[in-house]
């Protein structure tokens, strides 16, 4: 299975100047009890842009650079993302890809799930979550947090 997890706002901007534009602690929470002991995948620039490191969760960063590394044995870099999809697709096993825009959009045509924690926030940025289209996705939950509202969406079987 392969979800998509991310925080935007009402006009679905996901970050700015390489920066999440809000700091909502119970996004925060929410994102680590989600991806708590399960593989990440996420851009090399929103790996990057870590606070600090994501313990307790296999990450998988993908970039364009080839001689691009990282001396952490629970991070891989990769080139490619086919085999990870070949992987999770065909598996009950959870694949989180957490950002940034580009590999939202990548890995859109192959996700099964959305989570979207909606920010009250207007802000223009960036960088913007991919649309949603209705046609493959439907909205199954909302779940109202204190702070932010949770939509989850499923793909169309």
């Amino acid at each position: 299975m392969i979800t998509l997890i991310a925080a935007v706002n009402h006009n679905f901007l996901l970050g700015k100047d390489n920066n999440i534009p809000w700091h909502v602690q119970g996004d925060l929470a929410y994102f680590k009890e989600q991806t708590m002991h399960k593989t990440l995948l996420m851009g090399r620039k929103t790996y990057e842009s870590l606070p600090k490191k994501l313990k307790g969760r296999k990450i998988f960063v993908l970039t364009k650079q080839r001689n691009y590394r990282v001396e952490d044995e629970d991070v891989s870099v990769i080139h490619d993302v086919s085999d990870l999809i070949k992987t999770y697709k065909q598996s009950d096993k959870e694949l989180m890809v957490a950002g940034g825009g580009l590999i939202y959009e990548l890995m859109m045509p192959f996700a099964d799930k959305l989570l979207l924690s909606i920010i009250d926030d207007h802000q223009q940025g960036d960088v913007y979550f991919p649309a949603i289209d209705p046609s493959q996705f439907e909205c199954v939950d909302e779940i109202n947090k204190e702070s932010f509202v949770v939509l989850e969406y499923k793909r169309y079987v």
